[in-house]
């Protein structure tokens, strides 16, 4: 196991722990309930950085669980466990008059958001934002393509050479129904890549670069979830 790994229990005790110490009331009336458990499930439409293509084509459903330490009626920090997929689905060959999208990056995540949630009311119906981060850990890569690619570009077999570990900042917003039921838009972009030829020496990297036309690939994906909070 990581360090970052072994962190996460660690984040979990502090938010459960920090609550107690607490604001416990808010405009005379006590909060019955510091720590919210909840289910998440939903989809995500990602690409990446460095491919030479733009566009969120890939689709990825996405669940796991989440908690979050209430600090005052209006401001949580919360702490999730997701399972979902990254990468980027694109077409080999620009030239065809309907663009196939026959080229697939499928990048399997288990990730770990962290973030602080203000909402606008106090009470139910409200809108809510949510800034923060996560660390993800890549437990699966795919990559297919065509064996003859007409965009210079060559992705397949590098499976084994992508970053296992991910850096992002997120940002998002939502809306909570009821006390239990909500939904979330979410934007999030990775802050480390997870393919980079700049570690390597000058001309390594440029014969990478002429040989697969790519020097670094880099996660970004927009996500909606709906959540039932216990």
């Amino acid at each position: 196991m990581t360090t970052s790994l072994k962190l996460i229990p660690l984040f979990c005790l502090f938010l459960f722990v920090l609550p107690q110490h607490a604001d416990a009331q808010r405009r005379g009336k006590r909060i019955k309930q510091r720590f919210r458990a909840s289910l998440i499930t939903g989809f995500n439409l990602s690409q990446m950085d460095g491919d030479n293509y733009n566009g969120f084509d890939k689709f990825n459903p996405q669940f796991g669980i989440g908690g979050t330490a209430v600090i005052n009626r209006q401001s949580e920090i919360g702490i999730e466990l997701l399972y979902h997929n990254k990468g980027a689905r694109t077409e080999s060959d620009p030239r065809r008059l309907l663009n196939t999208k026959d080229r697939l990056v499928d990048l399997s995540y288990v990730e770990v958001p962290i973030y602080f949630r203000h909402n606008r009311r106090e009470t139910f119906p409200t809108v809510y934002f949510e800034g923060g981060g996560a660390f993800a850990r890549l437990i699966d890569a795919k990559i297919d393509e065509p064996a003859v690619v007409q965009d210079g570009l060559i992705l397949s077999g590098l499976e084994n050479d992508l970053q296992e570990n991910e850096l992002s900042l997120l940002l998002g917003i939502g809306y909570q129904f009821t006390e239990h039921i909500g939904a979330r838009f979410r934007y999030s972009f990775a802050l480390t890549r997870v393919y980079n030829t700049a570690d390597l020496s000058e001309e390594a990297a440029l014969q990478i670069e002429q040989e697969r036309g790519v020097m670094q690939l880099r996660n970004y994906y927009i996500s909606l979830a709906a959540f039932y909070r216990f």
